[in-house]
């Protein structure tokens, strides 16, 4: 009662029959008192006739995974009636729902409203998330909230704990049961709520993710000196993209080479070496893991034959003395000996000389 009272004295006299209104709704939350003979109609979560005035939640059901965020939206439906004050008891499960924030910007109370408590629009915003229940009142002068569909808070929610159902519910019986109210614009505190729709949801564990299925046909095409290019089928739908590896030999690396996109098909491989043998390996992967691989082996094609001057000794003959100079600069494993320009001095070099001499010495 402090806090109605406090109430009470921001206003001046013409609204003061306002905080009559909360009172009562205050009140009656009290009362064991009687209770109506009617049977009430129960549609899965839903209370009442909703003949007048009803809460409801929206999303009225849905499923969410553990830790994951989403909004909840309290509201009125008067159906034509001036509402002036309306109280939602909510209760909800604290093991399963974390409250985050409870908003009540956007409501139309709130809107245009000069009724002012505590620098705010009239309402009175308590959560006990020990015992998972919050209490929203909001109150508006005459004329008062008549919208099809009133908003009164916006909850942020997060999903703690998995339950196969989870109902988050308004303290309502039926008329004059419970602690909900809906108080209309009569002068007289009358409570013309009728029905509530209480709320539904699934939470579960994040969705198990499955591993890629394997790609196949990989083949490739295109393959020249330098470079050549791999094609796959991707046969999954769920992958977050493919780890290419290669190697030189056919002991698979332990890390990949490089990777391409989810969808991707193909990868071009540049700045290869002539004449070489490449073994290539590709798998799907995604946040479960990787599939199996496909493999394949490449030889790149052969290195052209470049022209090699034997004329080591600059005479314009080629002779005895060039192949004895060839000898010597092979021994002493000279780049001047490096007859294939392969960055290595080999016997293929020295075959290599061997034939351009030959030539020469024909010519």
């Amino acid at each position: 009662m402090y806090i109605l009272n406090k109430l009470n004295a921001k206003l001046n006299g013409n609204k003061k029959w306002l905080i009559s209104g909360i009172i009562i709704i205050l009140l009656l939350t009290a009362l064991i008192g009687w209770q109506r003979e009617e049977v009430w109609k129960i549609i899965t979560t839903f209370i009442g006739s909703s003949e007048k005035a009803y809460l409801y939640f929206e999303p009225s059901y849905g499923t969410f995974e553990m830790n994951e965020e989403f909004k909840l939206k309290v509201s009125v439906y008067p159906r034509n009636n001036n509402l002036v004050a309306v109280a939602a008891y909510i209760s909800y499960d604290p093991a399963v729902f974390e409250i985050i924030n409870i908003d009540t910007s956007q409501s139309p109370f709130t809107a245009n409203n000069n009724c002012q408590y505590q620098g705010k629009a009239c309402e009175i915003i308590s959560h006990n998330a020990s015992a998972g229940k919050i209490e929203i009142i909001k109150a508006k002068p005459s004329p008062g909230v008549n919208n099809a569909y009133a908003l009164l808070a916006t909850l942020t929610l997060k999903a703690k704990k998995e339950a196969a159902s989870s109902i988050i519910s308004f303290e309502f019986s039926g008329p004059y049961q419970g602690k909900s109210r809906a108080i209309l614009d009569d002068g007289q505190g009358t409570d013309v709520l009728s029905a509530i729709n209480n709320s539904e949801y699934r939470i579960i564990k994040q969705p198990i993710v499955i591993i890629p299925a394997a790609p196949t046909a990989f083949y490739s095409s295109d393959v020249f000196r330098d470079k050549l290019t791999l094609h796959w089928t991707d046969n999954s739908n769920n992958e977050d993209g493919f780890y290419i590896f290669r190697n030189a030999s056919q002991v698979k690396p332990l890390n990949f080479y490089k990777s391409n996109s989810a969808n991707d098909d193909s990868f071009l491989d540049e700045n290869l070496v002539c004449n070489t043998n490449y073994y290539y390996w590709v798998e799907a992967f995604n946040s479960s893991g990787k599939s199996t691989d496909v493999s394949l082996n490449v030889k790149t094609a052969a290195c052209l034959l470049e022209p090699y001057n034997p004329d080591l000794n600059n005479d314009g003959k080629v002779g005895s003395t060039d192949a004895a100079k060839y000898v010597q600069l092979w021994h002493q494993k000279s780049l001047l000996a490096d007859v294939n320009k392969d960055g290595l001095i080999t016997a293929t070099d020295a075959t290599k000389y061997v034939q351009f001499w030959h030539q020469a010495q024909a010519q």
